[in-house]
């Protein structure tokens, strides 16, 4: 691609985060062990956005790295990467979930976006008026 194309691509990939195990496999699982989402919380020092890349590796994006981007972008990155590179078997899930830290409560970013609407909260990350 043309070099404005790559500096955007590698200052993307500074801000995503890999969730692997020791043996490359079913790393997803992490999503549903609290004390794995609460250790990357406390390394990354904040809330943040999980892309179920596939059933072996999960993909952290910090709250304050998703300024700019709608929910919406998110699941369709996952949706791109599901539909050109994972078979039938590897796929995981079409949605971006969300972490929230302080709550220590994972959920759909979606329900992530419509709690904090109603909560009318001081916008963090992702618009979530978007």
């Amino acid at each position: 691609g043309a070099p404005e194309e790559m500096i955007a691509m590698a200052a993307e990939r500074e801000v995503m985060f890999p969730i692997v195990n020791d043996q490359k496999a079913f790393a997803a699982a992490a999503m549903f062990m609290p004390e794995a989402m609460a250790k990357v919380a406390e390394r990354l020092g904040e809330s943040f956005y999980i892309l179920p890349s596939s059933i072996n590796e999960l993909i952290a994006i910090p709250e304050s790295a998703s300024e700019g981007r709608d929910v919406n972008d998110l699941n369709e990155m996952i949706a791109d990467v599901n539909e050109r590179e994972l078979s039938q078997k590897e796929l995981l899930s079409y949605n971006a979930f969300h972490y929230d830290a302080d709550a220590r409560k994972l959920e759909l970013a979606t329900k992530y976006v419509e709690r904090v609407k109603q909560q009318d909260a001081p916008n963090k990350g992702i618009d979530p008026r978007a």
